[in-house]
């Protein structure tokens, strides 16, 4: 499985939180998913947004991560264009 953005016209987001982004990327590619740096901090910055956050901290547990990183993936699927 792949997470290919598609056509992401907001590029805004920058790398403040980039031991966090490499963990996301990480995380991803343990299960199964070939994923970049951007897609990642694209995914987790949206996710934080759905929750009127900045960023938001990651779980400690890779599998509580996991979980939430692949539905944002999977909701932004239907919007952004993800390839899930």
């Amino acid at each position: 499985m792949i997470f290919r953005k598609k056509n992401l016209l907001d590029n805004k987001f920058n790398y403040d939180h980039i031991g966090d982004v490499i963990r996301l990327e990480r995380v991803a590619e343990e299960n199964g998913y070939e994923a970049d740096l951007e897609t990642c901090a694209y995914l987790w910055d949206e996710y934080s947004d759905r929750l009127c956050a900045g960023w938001l901290g990651l779980p400690e547990d890779d599998n509580d991560l996991w979980t939430e990183v692949e539905r944002q993936a999977r909701y932004l699927n239907h919007i952004k264009g993800f390839e899930v």
